[in-house]
């Protein structure tokens, strides 16, 4: 499961760094080990007339490795996940040996080793 979250600046940097190895969260979203969290940093200071933090375009990919939800140790209803961060490789290929238009055969497309 991919998870989509917002994250401030100061912890986005530091998980970009190498330094935090964790992230602190409310439960709503039922997180797993093996779950993917997508997080979108923001901005630290009020961005529009509403008073919303916007978006700063940088984004990190991060594998969730275990999850402690303990209530002797985490709130209730929260979680703390151990995360690493992922290798988004980019692979370019040739699509002519994999698709002909003379006989309109779908483009089979190799698999990418999973992250």
């Amino acid at each position: 499961m991919l998870h989509q979250l917002k994250i401030e600046s100061k912890y986005f940097k530091k998980i970009v760094e190498g330094d935090k190895t964790y992230e602190v969260r409310e439960n709503d979203r039922n997180f797993h080990k093996g779950d993917y969290l997508g997080l979108n940093e923001i901005a630290d200071h009020v961005c529009n007339e509403n008073g919303e933090q916007l978006e700063t375009g940088n984004f990190i990919l991060v594998k969730v490795l275990d999850v402690l939800s303990d209530n002797r140790f985490v709130k209730q209803g929260h979680v703390i996940m151990s995360i690493r961060p992922c290798e988004i490789k980019e692979m370019e290929w040739d699509y002519a040996p994999w698709y002909s238009e003379c006989n309109a055969e779908a483009p089979m497309i190799p698999k990418i080793a999973s992250i």
